[in-house]
């Protein structure tokens, strides 16, 4: 749906930074649970992995959180 939104709206390129794999492995979720895909007519390109894995990892550590 997200793909399909960006391709309507005209987006020439698509910039991220987690991976499926990230998700799944620091939030919980992931693209076995929501259908993410990073398919479609659209470039994309990955960056700046690691800026947002230390995100995702105050996000599992934070205050108050259940461990796992």
């Amino acid at each position: 749906m997200c793909m399909s939104a960006a391709e309507w709206a005209g987006i020439a390129e698509i910039y991220y930074a987690s991976t499926d794999e990230d998700v799944l492995t620091y939030g919980g979720f992931g693209r076995a649970e929501n259908g993410s895909t990073r398919t479609g007519s659209i470039p994309t390109r990955q960056m700046m992995r690691a800026e947002a894995v230390a995100v995702w990892e105050k996000y599992r550590n934070r205050f108050g959180r259940a461990s796992e």
